[in-house]
């Protein structure tokens, strides 16, 4: 969706063939490495250029194809073990927003902004789950991505609060980067929402600072039925099936006329339904377990007007799968069974579903400026709050882990 909103897809247009937008062009990722074996970073028809691949070690090659051409690590200057995995999984997921190949996920199809440029790999931060890192490190980072002919530099990284520029030890090698011809760009820091909060290292006035603004849609669990479309719904504690439940919907008054389940439900008047029960008066796990026993397949459990926002239950060790609506989407739900009582719905346990969202503000997370030398900053922004981009898979401490390889991001990066 980013790329409709920034009209990257207008910018294809113009070019003979959009999927290989930047191609000759190098881009350095500077930051928790980068997983090869991810299915955005294939390289399928994609050749390394000339003098490449290049590594930091003879091991590493294997981490190279036609795709990700560098694979440095610099686990010597962050005395950690000698390692090329993306434990963080924050680098896969900052190179696929940058020149991720089309690949599919369970958010539809996704596409980098410039899907036919090549990556390097500047892995800066090691450990098990990629938060050990150096300045050392990424010094060195810089000056081998210009040796390595970069032709764009990405540091989507910080530390807060920041350095005064004079005595930022990242500010003489930015500079001296752009001087050499490579576009510097960093993430402004994510330390919002208050005046004066970039971090650092600085990029000194001649790289381009990046901000986040919100995308103009959120992905979101859902019960969907014809006639209401899809509606906004949050998943319990308790079991979440990978694929939609589907079945039809019974609003449990038939049976118990309080409507909330909190008392056996008689016989086996759910067999096979979904449970349209309200909220309050006993715990969520009761609820559950009447229903289940009474046949019920699943749960949508709605709040009550005084509280009208749903959250999530905790439903303790009840099994049966339920969602919970907000009141006016538990209105709509009872309505529609009273217009038509053979109502099917399909619930979805995971945030798959999207759902509009009104503008795009600075997102609240995003740096402020102006910098501490009374610069304006970022200088750019873009989406980076509900962004749907590849993640990594492995290691599950990892911040920006899913094991599906893709997940829902936000961030400066």
């Amino acid at each position: 969706r980013a790329l409709t909103l920034h009209q990257i897809k207008a910018a294809w247009e113009r070019l003979p063939d959009g999927s290989r937008a930047g191609a000759g062009l190098k881009i350095g990722i500077i930051d928790t490495g980068i997983d090869a074996k991810h299915p955005a970073f294939s390289g399928e028809g994609m050749t390394a250029p000339e003098g490449f691949p290049k590594v930091s070690s003879e091991a590493f090659l294997g981490a190279t194809n036609g795709k990700v051409i560098v694979q440095r690590s610099y686990d010597a200057l962050n005395r950690t073990e000698p390692s090329i995995v993306d434990g963080a999984g924050h680098g896969t997921a900052v190179a696929m927003v940058a020149a991720g190949g089309r690949v599919g996920s369970q958010f539809g199809e996704m596409l980098g902004a410039a899907p036919g440029a090549w990556l390097g790999a500047y892995r800066v931060f090691g450990g098990v789950a990629g938060d050990e890192g150096s300045t050392a490190a990424l010094l060195q980072a810089l000056d081998d991505a210009v040796s390595d002919g970069m032709d764009v530099v990405n540091m989507s990284l910080g530390f807060y609060p920041p350095y005064r520029e004079a005595i930022d030890p990242m500010a003489d090698a930015v500079k001296r980067a752009v001087q050499m011809g490579v576009m510097v760009v960093k993430s402004v820091g994510n330390e919002g929402p208050d005046i004066a909060s970039v971090d650092s290292p600085t990029v000194a006035g001649v790289g381009i600072t990046v901000g986040s603004v919100q995308n103009d849609r959120a992905f979101a669990e859902a019960v969907s039925t014809e006639g209401l479309g899809d509606l906004l719904a949050v998943a319990s504690t308790g079991t979440r099936p990978a694929e939609p439940v589907r079945g039809r919907l019974v609003d449990i008054t038939g049976a118990d006329p309080s409507g909330l389940a909190c008392d056996p439900i008689p016989g086996e008047s759910l067999r096979g339904a979904v449970a349209l029960i309200l909220r309050g008066s006993c715990f969520f796990s009761d609820k559950l377990r009447n229903a289940e026993a009474a046949g019920a397949i699943a749960a949508v459990i709605y709040t009550h007007a005084q509280d009208p926002i749903p959250f999530t239950m905790d439903v303790e060790d009840a099994r049966l799968p339920a969602l919970m609506v907000g009141f006016e989407s538990g209105r709509q739900l009872k309505s529609r069974l009273a217009e038509s009582p053979s109502t099917d719905v399909q619930l979805t346990f995971f945030p798959t579903v999207a759902f509009p969202l009104r503008g795009t503000p600075l997102s609240s997370f995003s740096s402020r400026g102006p910098t501490l030398e009374a610069r304006i900053s970022p200088d750019l922004v873009a989406v980076g709050q509900f962004l749907s981009t590849a993640a990594g898979t492995a290691e599950p401490l990892g911040a920006v882990y899913d094991p599906s390889g893709f997940l829902v991001a936000a961030g400066t990066s």
